[in-house]
């Protein structure tokens, strides 16, 4: 039964692998495979509100990241102990 299921397994990688990159998909409708794809298909005032929105978030984790204050130069946790 181990050999059963061990050999389906190596035979069905293959499949799931060739699910996740299907060239033909991307030749046929003209365009490149991956994310550039996806972001090219984007109509132009969208590519704006998304590189508005990543400015906006960046600038928040920036000024967060500002706001937390600097820690200790020395912390010694057995100072009283010794």
């Amino acid at each position: 039964m181990r050999t059963l299921i061990a050999a389906l397994t190596i035979a069905l990688l293959p499949v799931a692998a060739h699910a996740q990159s299907n060239p033909s998909l991307s030749t046929s409708l003209g365009q490149r495979s991956g994310y550039h794809s996806y972001r090219e298909m984007k109509p132009k005032h969208q590519k704006e509100m998304d590189d508005e929105l990543f400015r906006m978030k960046d600038k928040s984790y920036k000024d967060a990241l500002k706001s937390i204050p600097d820690s200790k130069k020395e912390s010694d946790p057995w100072k009283d102990a010794r």
